[in-house]
């Protein structure tokens, strides 16, 4: 199994929820790091008010949709993590594919592996450097419940753009090499993976699947390179 030893660390972090009925997904806040330490705000935009109106009434301990918060942050979302200190922290890293000496910081442990819960429907994305030459990481495909085709540990996969796509202009699906429809690229995913297909090399196999027939779930190891003729006009 491969594992990920290079460890981008991200610009920012994407707050996600997913709606319990319709099982969509929004892009509700960000989390940055600054000189004075990490902040987190909602996000002004359609994707928050489509949250709302499903019934989103923000994270409970940033309950307040107009404030920066300051004070706790990093400790109020750490806290969706095991401990570093667990005897099963290892087994953690390994679930995502991140080897155990790749001295992870937790802003980047946050975004590498979502710190997703199954009560609230709470997920983080990490946002990369636009300018990054090479990255590695994993990301569970959205949509599999949908999809009747079967896939193996180990297949490789292909990212193909959806620019038609009545619910996303910017959606990604993800197939196997076969053309076998497995899912998507998480929203708040979707349009990174989009213009690295432009700018580089984008290639991916299947490293796991578990969850529940109810929750089937599909991790994806991903690997981009970029384009030599991008970095040529970048340097």
């Amino acid at each position: 199994m491969r594992k990920l030893k290079h460890i981008v660390e991200p610009e920012k972090l994407l707050l996600v929820w997913q709606d319990p009925a319709s099982r969509h997904r929004f892009v509700i806040g960000e989390m940055r790091q600054t000189a004075n330490g990490v902040r987190f705000r909602y996000l002004p935009s359609p994707d928050l008010e489509a949250a709302k109106s499903k019934g989103f009434k923000g994270y409970l301990a940033f309950p307040h949709f107009n404030e920066e918060y300051r004070l706790g942050v990093m400790e109020s979302f750490m806290s969706r993590l095991p401990p570093r200190s667990r005897e099963d922290f290892v087994k953690f890293l390994e679930y995502w594919n991140i080897d155990s000496n790749a001295g992870i910081s937790d802003f980047s442990l946050l975004g590498y592996t979502g710190a997703a819960l199954p009560r609230d429907g709470f997920r983080f994305l990490p946002v990369f450097p636009q300018n990054i030459e090479r990255l590695a990481f994993t990301i569970e495909i959205a949509g599999h419940r949908y999809q009747d085709n079967e896939c193996n540990p180990s297949e490789a996969v292909r990212f193909v753009s959806e620019p038609g796509n009545v619910f996303d202009s910017e959606a990604i699906r993800v197939e196997t090499l076969d053309g076998h429809k497995l899912g998507y690229v998480m929203h708040g995913l979707n349009w990174q993976l989009g213009k690295w297909l432009t700018t580089g090399h984008l290639s991916g196999e299947i490293v796991r699947m578990n969850g529940t027939s109810a929750r089937p779930v599909i991790l994806v190891y991903i690997e981009y390179e970029r384009k030599l003729e991008q970095l040529t006009q970048t340097s």
